[in-house]
């Protein structure tokens, strides 16, 4: 009895997976997985290229750093301020900040809502710092164009990279280069949301 059991259970499967219908859902299935390693391996070398471009504009945002940390001023407000106008009045620094705004701008731009996650999750310290840096002078550039200003998508990177650093960092950040240290402390994250929703 088991065994006719037994072998109407290996007859029937056997008729399933011959027919016709059993092939076509294993080549979709097939294919699948295919196209899903493919994905994988390209979400794998978009990743590897960011890391690399990333580290390659690492340098370039140090000598920023160095110009920021380098004027002495007591208050974090006037030391934003003093680089501001030192960045409209320097034109290489300019252009070096310029740089700095149109990379982070479009890294926000050009990733899905996923990467965007991934960015926020991966360097918002870095983002924050830029703020720190270089936020009076684009919010300054966007009122003199009217609110119209390209770098809106930066803007929206550092909101979200503020948001996230004012909860999980309770100390606060830093900014630093060979020569000194400039303390940012959670309160003024804060701030700097504030400023951005200001605006």
């Amino acid at each position: 009895m088991i065994q006719k059991v037994l072998f109407e259970i290996w007859r029937h499967l056997v008729s399933v997976v011959s027919s016709e219908v059993f092939a076509t859902w294993f080549n979709g299935a097939a294919e699948l997985l295919v196209a899903l390693v493919v994905y994988r391996e390209l979400v794998r070398d978009r990743q590897a290229n960011f890391i690399e471009e990333f580290n390659r504009q690492y340098w370039r945002r140090k000598r920023i750093y160095t110009a920021f940390v380098s004027l002495a001023q007591p208050d974090l407000t006037e030391h934003r301020k003093a680089f501001t106008l030192h960045i409209m009045t320097n034109s290489l620094l300019r252009s070096r900040c310029d740089e700095q705004i149109d990379h982070l701008n479009i890294l926000w731009h050009t990733h899905s809502l996923n990467g965007r996650r991934e960015l926020k999750r991966w360097l918002p310290h870095v983002v924050v710092r830029m703020w720190v840096m270089l936020g009076p002078y684009v919010l300054a550039k966007k009122a003199v164009n009217n609110g119209a200003w390209r770098d809106q998508n930066f803007i929206d990177f550092a909101e979200e990279c503020l948001k996230l650093m004012s909860k999980i960092d309770s100390v606060g950040i830093e900014i630093w280069s060979a020569f000194a240290v400039v303390k940012i402390a959670n309160k003024d994250l804060v701030l700097m949301r504030g400023e951005i929703k200001d605006r």
